[in-house]
C-alpha cells in the first residue's frame, strides 16, 4: 500500500502523554512517560523511514516556564526559551489491533516513544505542525489541552 498523502499541511493532532505501561513486548521502562503521535504526525515529522534520515532520535524541547514542548527530528537552537530535554527513541504500535504484534506497516502504523516521567506533563496535547523556515526546520508544537 502506498504512503497516505497528507494534502493539508495546516494540521492539527492530538499528542498524548501518558504513564508508560510495560508489556511483554516493550522491554521495561521504569521511571518513563509513553508519548504516542498520530500516523499523519510521523510522516510529517519524517519519523517514519529513519534509515534514509541524518537523524535517527526524535528531539524533545520544553521550557522550564510553560507545559508546553517541541518535537523535532532535526536538531533546533535559539527556539525561544524552549531547550533540549531529550533525544528519544522511536517505536512502533499497532491502531485498533493487537498490541502486541510486531509486524508493523511502516507506511500506516503509528508511533511512540518514552521519556523520563518528570519531563511532561500527562494529558491530550494539540499538536501544531510548524513548516520549514529559513531560521527552523519542521517540529511539532504541542500544547497541553484543557
Amino acid at each position: 500500500m502506498p504512503i497516505p498523502i497528507i494534502t493539508k499541511t495546516a494540521v492539527t493532532s492530538k499528542v498524548t502523554v501518558s504513564s508508560h505501561m510495560n508489556m511483554s513486548n516493550d522491554g521495561i521502562f521504569e521511571n518513563q512517560s509513553r508519548v504516542e503521535l498520530s500516523p499523519e504526525l510521523s510522516t510529517i515529522l519524517g519519523t517514519r523511514y529513519l534509515e534514509n534520515q541524518p537523524y535517527r532520535f526524535i528531539s524533545v524541547y520544553k521550557s522550564e516556564h510553560l507545559s508546553d514542548f517541541i518535537l523535532s527530528l532535526e536538531p533546533m537552537s535559539d527556539y525561544m526559551d524552549y531547550e533540549l530535554v531529550g533525544q528519544c527513541e522511536m517505536r512502533w504500535r499497532k491502531i485498533n489491533q493487537n498490541p502486541k504484534s510486531t509486524d508493523f506497516n511502516h507506511d500506516e502504523d503509528a508511533q511512540w516513544f518514552t521519556i523520563g516521567e518528570d519531563i511532561l506533563a500527562w494529558g491530550s496535547y494539540n499538536a501544531t505542525v510548524v513548516l520549514d523556515s529559513d531560521e527552523y526546520p519542521r517540529h511539532l508544537v504541542c500544547k497541553l489541552y484543557k
